[in-house]
């Protein structure tokens, strides 16, 4: 087993992943693990587009109000109040990266903006039906760019090193780094750091089928129903897609944000877990 040791160390090379590591390279060493290729997650594969308040006629109000009714209620106002304020600068910051956002058909409009169900209003940036794989392009050039951030791919987390781990036990919840399987050596390899950030995405559609399976377990037809909806969501260009994060998390008490809190407002990538 190697040890390396970094400020900060980000499981997840999506979205949020690699803005927080250039976000915070500014001043500290960061090192980004992806369990694949760095673009064989979700952020690569999204196709419609970002959704922020851009268009003269809309307001963050009507934004929010549109997001509390598609997720029926369930969403927590606060984190919704906050994405939907938030949007417009993270957008910002993948064009300025070097993200082609589609330009604007109109006198004085920036961006093309597009409707989508669930909306009021024209919001969605894009980049023609392949947003995600621009935004994810522009990210990792930046970050390779980066003298303080290293990338590593084919890196699978499998645990993270906590107080348990030392010579002398303690459960005193502080997370140290994380131990990751080296798919390509195949061995198992130690990244200390003073901050841990999980950007795995968070909640897997399995994870999410077996909690409705659970609600009606006596329910025959109901549990076939989820197993072929999962069988058929199952595609082999996708197989480094997956939230690990919430297993890793049972380790501590990690606070994690539900995807029904904040629905199609998402502007800056899946949810990111911070731990020191």
């Amino acid at each position: 087993m190697t040890i390396t040791t970094y400020d900060v160390v980000i499981i997840g090379s999506g979205a949020a992943g690699l803005t927080a590591a250039i976000n915070l390279a500014q001043d500290r060493r960061v090192l980004v693990l992806a369990k694949g290729a760095l673009d064989s997650g979700s952020t690569n594969w999204a196709q419609g587009g970002i959704a922020a308040v851009l268009d003269a006629g809309d307001s963050f109000a009507a934004h929010v109000e549109d997001t509390m009714v598609a997720g029926a209620g369930l969403n927590n106002r606060e984190t919704v109040e906050f994405v939907v304020s938030e949007a417009p600068a993270a957008i910002e910051r993948p064009a300025v990266l070097g993200g082609p956002f589609n330009d604007g058909e109109e006198f004085g409009e920036r961006w093309h903006l597009t409707r989508e169900g669930g909306h009021s209003h024209r919001r969605i940036v894009h980049v023609d039906d392949a947003t995600g794989a621009a935004v994810q392009a522009a990210l990792i050039k930046a970050a390779h760019d980066n003298p303080n951030i290293t990338l590593l791919e084919d890196f699978v987390a499998i645990d993270l090193i906590t107080s348990r781990h030392g010579e002398r036990y303690s459960g005193d919840g502080h997370v140290w780094g994380v131990y990751a399987l080296n798919r390509k050596a195949g061995r198992v390899d130690a990244f200390v750091a003073r901050a841990t950030i999980l950007a795995t995405g968070a909640i897997t559609l399995g994870e999410l089928l077996s909690r409705a399976a659970s609600d009606r377990p006596d329910d025959a037809a109901f549990q076939r129903c989820l197993f072929l909806i999962l069988e058929q969501a199952i595609d082999p260009r996708t197989t480094d897609v997956a939230g690990g994060a919430s297993i890793l998390s049972t380790r501590f008490d990690a606070g994690f944000v539900e995807g029904t809190d904040v629905r199609f407002s998402r502007a800056t990538g899946g949810g990111v877990h911070a731990s020191q």
